[in-house]
């Protein structure tokens, strides 16, 4: 997809684009200025949002620094495909929660209440985003600016949740041998990173179970305090049922 037609795109996902462009600062003069002025544009609009910008913000800064010293056409190009694929991946999410009527720091109490009684298994994209949800409404509870998803910390959530249940272990260690932090860094997250990670005894849709375990997390100091801490400004949660039991098995990967 052209870096036009996503910045375009993006903003209509997720209802950031208002009528007229703010002032803003140019990006610097060199290659693909007008692809890299639109993202710029975009980033800042989505950041006084309360959209999650963080880790995008420093890989468009590295940017203009590179066209700054000089670095070559094609790097740069590169640079600014990636950037590109990650924020694509990230209105993905944030269409998930959207559609699943769980948006941030938001809950619709009908719509729960009948996710509750339903006797199908919700998908786990939406207990996903779900969970986001609540993390986000105990961070606006005691002050905490809300936190964003990263595509990159979501990927390695949900595959360490996925192998918790495949290769039947419950640990930040898996049997490889790589914990979070490691994990992460092979999947081509650079930053540091902590980690929750959570199980639930009981086996239903998931709405439940999601809820139990995100007051198990709040009920423990260590989890609680990654759960609140403001340094941290994006995270990707990943979620596997068993699929005998139904039981859950989370990981939420924080970053900055």
């Amino acid at each position: 997809m052209r870096i036009r037609n996503l910045a375009i795109f993006a903003l209509l996902s997720v209802g950031l684009l208002t009528q007229g462009l703010a002032a803003r600062a140019e990006v610097n003069p060199g290659p693909f200025a007008d692809k890299r002025q639109q993202l710029k544009t975009y980033l800042e609009k989505a950041r006084a949002t309360g959209f999650g910008t963080g880790p995008y913000d420093d890989a468009l800064e590295k940017i203009e620094y590179d066209v700054k010293n000089g670095v070559a056409e094609s790097e740069i190009d590169g640079q600014i495909k990636r950037l590109t694929k990650a924020l694509s991946e990230q209105v993905q999410n944030r269409k998930t929660i959207k559609a699943s009527g769980m948006g941030m720091g938001s809950t619709d109490p009908v719509a729960l209440k009948k996710l509750r009684k339903s006797k199908q298994q919700i998908p786990v994209s939406q207990l996903e985003s779900y969970m986001l949800t609540l993390v986000n409404k105990h961070r606006k509870e005691n002050g905490i600016a809300t936190i964003g998803t990263d595509g990159t910390l979501a990927r390695c959530a949900r595959e360490h949740a996925d192998d918790m249940i495949k290769r039947k272990f419950f640990n930040h260690t898996n049997p490889d041998g790589l914990d979070g932090f490691k994990r992460a860094q092979k999947a081509g997250y650079k930053k540091g990173v902590r980690e929750n990670i959570a199980r639930t005894a009981m086996g239903g849709n998931g709405i439940l179970e999601v809820e139990a375990a995100d007051e198990r997390l709040m009920r423990s100091p260590g989890h609680k305090a990654n759960i609140l801490d403001p340094e941290l400004k994006v995270v990707g949660i990943g979620i596997a049922y068993d699929p005998v039991t139904w039981q859950l098995r989370v990981c939420q990967l924080f970053g900055k």
